[in-house]
């Protein structure tokens, strides 16, 4: 079987995304600018980056972000050239962070419509998500990952995605 032909993939371009803070309840964004390898988000320890994790007993290279409570962490990627299909791939980072209770929400918005959410707990491993795109290919949109929890103490949320043709 002939492999995949990608038109993105959001871990070699990490760094395109907009990354920000957002406080629903009131209504509040922030910026999480550029810093040296990372985004830096307001919260002190709040980082979002690139990194090697460990998932499902297995290192993976992954984005790393992890929730904040009451906010959502949220990466936009602006200009996103789209094929067949979306295939994301997520999980929680860290054997020992994974014996804490809770599960940290992972939303996908295609051209700002909520396309597939899921919730990545304990026992997910490296969860995967595919989201239809063929009414879109050959359209450049954003793609927004929208981070989350309820629980967020050591909800270390990692994913790698990917726009296929």
């Amino acid at each position: 079987r002939p492999p995949a032909q990608i038109t993105y993939d959001f871990l070699e371009r990490w760094q395109d995304a907009r990354v920000i803070d957002w406080d629903p309840g009131r209504r509040v964004s922030s910026p999480c600018p550029w810093a040296r390898d990372s985004f830096v988000c307001p919260r002190p320890g709040n980082t979002v980056r690139r990194t090697l994790v460990e998932v499902d007993q297995q290192i993976r290279r992954a984005i790393l972000s992890p929730p904040v409570a009451g906010e959502i962490i949220a990466l936009e990627f602006p200009a996103v050239p789209l094929g067949r299909e979306l295939v994301i791939a997520a999980g929680l980072h860290d054997t020992w962070a994974r014996k804490s209770p809770g599960t940290a929400h992972l939303e996908v918005w295609v051209a700002g419509q909520p396309m597939q959410s899921a919730d990545i707990g304990n026992r997910s491993g490296w969860h995967r998500l595919r989201i239809d795109t063929a009414a879109r290919t050959g359209q450049t949109v954003p793609v927004r990952f929208q981070i989350s929890s309820s629980q967020p103490t050591l909800r270390y949320l990692a994913f790698a995605a990917e726009a296929r043709r």
